[in-house]
């Protein structure tokens, strides 16, 4: 199952353009994480500046990253401890 929250705010003919605060959590068996979601999906978000993106597979840092957050992008096979 994937679920993806987004959170946007401002005016939408804003003069300043912000770019989106992106968390790839991914990491775990039967992909390879690094290559497709931290390489791979880092570099599509990233294109024209459109978001800054953070790629973790540390599932423990979650917490600490997501004040910082606009998306949170989860895809991993491995345990999140709450």
């Amino acid at each position: 199952m994937i679920v993806v929250f987004v959170s946007c705010a401002g005016p939408k003919n804003s003069a300043v353009k912000k770019e989106i605060s992106v968390l790839i959590v991914g990491g775990g068996s039967s992909h390879d994480f690094d290559r497709w979601f931290n390489i791979e999906d880092s570099k599509t978000l990233s294109r024209d500046g459109l978001a800054n993106v953070v790629y973790t597979s540390n599932t423990d840092s979650i917490a600490y990253y997501l004040p910082k957050t606009d998306v949170l992008y989860l895809s991993n096979n491995q345990p999140i401890k709450i």
